[in-house]
């Protein structure tokens, strides 16, 4: 885990701005691969700053969250990591930086799908970032991602009513009407996780039990309080218990949790874990999840060996 000391670096490497060269511009490839680069700088840069859970980093996250400038993905890493840092204040800014909420209730066109896309990463993450501390902002949170659902429900009516009357049901409004449904059932996810958030607020042995569940929306904002909680040595048990989880997206926060929240301790249960793994693995040789849950291990084993 980066030492504290490293965050200004960090916020700077991640700010730099680096000019494509001419000779690059012009070959679509190397530009491609050029702006590809800068976004793994972006999701790297980010990801170290999210590990320190150091409030400084939340600004420069917002601030690449909000730059119209970036590319989708730059602003998508920015904003989970965000989520990744645990800082709530990230949902409502600064006097000159615009929180997630802000960037949430800017205004949209129905026809522009990555913004609408990235309005719904939005919502995910406040759900993830809510800690349940003021209830004021679960309400304004939950008010806000519930007239979003509610204008792509309207958004749908007026679709399919124009399909019915021109006969006309293939196409773009096909795409629209899936697109609709897909976003829909994202911010149910949110409002799943803001639910969850008012039940159990920071009590661990909540969370434990909506790890244990089934829907991955709630099993990932669990993940998350966990990994934020100050209760770390109790939190610390809750995740050992989930460290060899099968779900790729529940066992990553899980496992960034320990990172955060843990000591030596808890190695013979990531080592058990990555052990069950290694042998699934020399079953299914080409199986990437658990090639890249294997690399998980290692880098968590690393740091708990150093810490």
């Amino acid at each position: 885990m980066p030492h504290p000391d490293a965050v200004p670096a960090l916020i700077a490497a991640m700010q730099k701005e680096e000019a494509m060269p001419v000779s690059v511009q012009n070959d679509p490839q190397k530009a491609k691969f050029f702006v590809m680069s800068k976004v793994q700088k972006m999701i790297s840069t980010a990801g170290a700053l999210a590990t320190t859970g150091d409030e400084r980093a939340v600004d420069p996250l917002l601030l690449a969250a909000a730059d119209s400038q970036n590319p989708l993905e730059y602003k998508l890493a920015a904003t989970q990591q965000l989520a990744f840092l645990g800082n709530p204040r990230a949902i409502v800014g600064a006097k000159k930086v615009d929180g997630l909420m802000d960037l949430a209730n800017k205004e949209i066109s129905q026809y522009d799908p990555v913004s609408q896309g990235f309005r719904v990463q939005i919502a995910l993450s406040i759900g993830n970032l809510l800690d349940g501390s003021d209830t004021k902002l679960l309400d304004k949170a939950e008010k806000a991602i519930t007239g979003f659902k509610d204008q792509l429900a309207k958004y749908a009516d007026e679709t399919k009513a124009a399909m019915e009357k021109d006969g006309k049901k293939g196409g773009s409004r096909a795409r629209d009407l899936k697109a609709y449904a897909q976003w829909t059932k994202d911010y149910n996810e949110a409002l799943a996780k803001i639910a969850a958030v008012r039940e159990c607020k920071d009590d661990v042995g909540c969370w434990d039990k909506k790890l244990a569940g089934k829907q991955i929306a709630v099993r990932l904002v669990a993940a998350h309080r966990l990994a934020s909680s100050k209760n770390k040595a109790t939190a610390l048990k809750v995740l050992a218990k989930f460290v060899g989880d099968t779900d790729d997206t529940v066992r990553n926060v899980v496992l960034f949790g320990i990172a955060r929240q843990g000591d030596p301790s808890v190695m013979p249960a990531v080592e058990a874990a990555r052990a069950a793994t290694a042998k699934a693995f020399k079953a299914k040789p080409k199986d990437r999840s658990l090639k890249a849950g294997l690399y998980a291990y290692d880098l968590l084993l690393a740091h708990l060996t150093h810490k």
